[in-house]
């Protein structure tokens, strides 16, 4: 779930620094106290995954990530529950350490440590919980130098304080769109497009990944002969992009897994006022498109997810999210 990110930066003596500079962050809701040698590397809405490249930061050097992310009514009512158990059932499958219940002036929170992919690394985590928001604090650096800095690290955690707009900031976000008939909700995560060159009444990209893209097209006014035979004008606009794709991929991949599922109906109640639906997944090894194309009234509409195969049964369920929360306006 990785929202948002800010990434602070610490010089290799960062262990001697003590005094602590406050930092407010806008556009990620929050505050909090850093040494004041350490630098901003990252803090942009959704742009958690710049942090990886060598020109933003040297990995080389510890760093501390804040990470926020937008939690719904089921997520708010496990952490009243029990958000030591949250904590651990969202961890399953990795192996951690020391999770525990940290104690935060205004919060709810939870500390732990995770194994390392270098081994001469080492990290402290907390997850902090407020309202509708939930933050992961995540700081790495070399085991050599990891505990003569835990006291500051600790008055770092403890100065975190989350802004009252941060709801407001991480809200999902609706379109209504009149003209074209529909209305449909997006998490705060994704940008919308707009402007030149963009034809369809709604697309939107998942921020920080390029292979990650919903598409909302409708159709010019369909003839009275094109509704009552929707299913075969479903099924032909389907088999031609089927055609498309394979095509495609079959030119870029000549040795790829090109391979397309049959059509069947949605069962999503996205959907449920549609005249006939129909659905398609087209997958090589690159991309995966999966279409939900059906007629309401006098026009065909399509909801298109564009991403890439590895990455694919990861956002599943945040683009299912997004596709059923399509309303057809009356």
């Amino acid at each position: 779930m990785f929202i948002g990110l800010a990434v602070f930066v610490l010089p290799l003596n960062y262990a001697k620094a003590e005094s602590l500079k406050n930092y407010t962050s806008k556009k990620n809701a929050f505050s909090l106290k850093i040494p004041t040698t350490w630098t901003v590397a990252v803090d942009g809405l959704g742009q958690g995954f710049a942090v990886m490249q060598s020109e933003t930061m040297d990995t080389a050097l510890p760093y501390l990530q804040i990470i926020p992310t937008h939690i719904d009514a089921n997520f708010q009512a496990a952490v009243k529950k029990d958000h030591v158990k949250l904590v651990r059932d969202l961890m399953k499958g990795t192996k951690v350490s020391g999770l525990k219940n940290y104690k935060l002036k205004n919060y709810k929170a939870v500390k732990l440590s995770t194994p390392q992919v270098d081994a001469t690394k080492q990290d402290s985590n907390i997850f902090v919980f407020q309202g509708d928001v939930m933050y992961i604090l995540n700081f790495v650096s070399p085991k050599t130098s990891f505990k003569a800095f835990e006291k500051t690290l600790d008055q770092i955690f403890q100065s975190f304080t989350i802004a009252t707009n941060a709801s407001k900031v991480f809200a999902d976000k609706t379109v209504k769109d009149t003209k074209n008939n529909f209305q449909i909700t997006y998490p705060f995560n994704w940008l919308r497009a707009t402007g030149r060159g963009v034809t369809a009444p709604f697309t939107a990209t998942r921020r920080g990944d390029i292979y990650a893209q919903i598409v909302f097209d409708v159709s010019n006014l369909l003839s009275a002969s094109e509704i009552a035979n929707a299913k075969a004008l479903l099924s032909t606009n389907l088999s031609q992009f089927s055609d498309l794709v394979l095509n495609s991929c079959k030119s870029s991949y000549p040795d790829g897994d090109c391979k397309v599922t049959s059509a069947k109906k949605s069962k999503l109640n996205t959907f449920s006022g549609a005249k006939v639906v129909m659905t398609y997944t087209y997958q090589d090894s690159q991309m995966t498109w999966n279409i939900f194309t059906f007629v309401n009234k006098n026009k065909m509409y399509s909801m298109n997810y564009i991403v890439g195969t590895q990455i694919y049964s990861s956002l599943l369920s945040e683009m299912d999210k997004i596709a059923k929360s399509l309303k057809m306006l009356k």
